[in-house]
Parts: C-alpha cells; sequence; structure tokens
C-alpha cells in the first residue's frame, strides 16, 4: 500500500483540538488514491476510482518491496496562509519565523510525528496579525508516525520471541 497518510499526520498532531503554534491548521484532507487500492483488491477491473495512484502504486497492489513510497493524489485544505520563507521583510521576520516552525516542529514530535523534509519550502511566514506565531511548518507528506512505529515494533518483537511484552529502551537527550 502506500506510505502513512498525510492526513492522519496533520489529525494525530491536532487530536481533541488543541491549538498547536508553529504548524498550518490542518482543516480536512482526503487521499483519493485509498479507494483506488481499495477497489483494486476486491478485484474490479482498473479499480473503481482510477487516476489517483501513480502507475507503479496500481502495481503495489500486487506486493512490491516499495509499495509504502509510492504516492497517490492527496487532497490537503489548511487554515493557515503564509508566504514562503525566501520572501522575509526583515533578520526580525525570519529568526521569528523560523523559531515558531522549530516550535511547531517540537510539538509535532511530541504527538508522535517526526516531519522528515524540513526545507525552505515547508517552512512559512505568517503575517496574518490574529495568528498566535509569526512562522509554521506543513507539508508532513514525509512525516512518520514513530509511536506507532515503537508500538509495532514492540509487538512484532513479541510475538517473535513469545514475550508479552518488550519497550525499548528509549534515551532522552
Amino acid at each position: 500500500m502506500v506510505r502513512p497518510l498525510e492526513t492522519d499526520n496533520y489529525r494525530e498532531i491536532f487530536r481533541g483540538g488543541a491549538d498547536v503554534p508553529g504548524i498550518a491548521v490542518f482543516v480536512s484532507g482526503e487521499d483519493l488514491g485509498t479507494k483506488e487500492i481499495l477497489s483494486l483488491q476486491r478485484g474490479e477491473p482498473g479499480g473503481r476510482d482510477v487516476g489517483h495512484l501513480t502507475v507503479t502504486a496500481r502495481h503495489s497492489v500486487k506486493g512490491t518491496a516499495h509499495a509504502h513510497n509510492e504516492r497517490s493524489h492527496v487532497r490537503l485544505v489548511l487554515g493557515t496562509v503564509g508566504i514562503p520563507l525566501s520572501r522575509f521583510n526583515s533578520t526580525k521576520e525570519l529568526v521569528e519565523a523560523l523559531r515558531d516552525a522549530i516550535i511547531g516542529h517540537r510539538a509535532a514530535y511530541e504527538a508522535g510525528i517526526m516531519h522528515r523534509d524540513v526545507s525552505e519550502g515547508n517552512v512559512m511566514i505568517s503575517r496574518n496579525p490574529n495568528d498566535t506565531f509569526k512562522g509554521y511548518i506543513q507539508d508532513f507528506d514525509y512525516g512518520l508516525n514513530w509511536k506507532k512505529l515503537l508500538d509495532f515494533l514492540s509487538m512484532a518483537r513479541s510475538s517473535r520471541t513469545g514475550m508479552l511484552s518488550c519497550k525499548p529502551k528509549v534515551r532522552r537527550y
């Protein structure tokens, strides 16, 4: 199947309707490729909802080594409007935007999501006076839910060893 959904990452970050400074506000989203995958898995000729997966992803439904890396058509609505980081008006505005994006990055991590694609295009400046932040991070397409991964690895290890629970040691820095 395709990689974990960006919409799931946003939902995890904003779980409980919390206001999370430094992250683009998630309004709604849907992965249209999921419907196509389900149609193909049911054996519907060509899939019922065709055209939202890459050609490779359509073949991945039958199982390939890189199925988790494939993309599909996702529609995402964010409630935060910003401008590219490269269009800063002053050093102060740039530094404040970076500071707030770092705060957002940390909040996402604490919610269990690693961004994994921090770049100039994914950090934006907010000039909206109603926003509680000057900058924010967006685009969690490559995000990874590390908490779910640790749970999965723990369960996989438990099933191999026959142990009831096995928690990996986590070092804090």
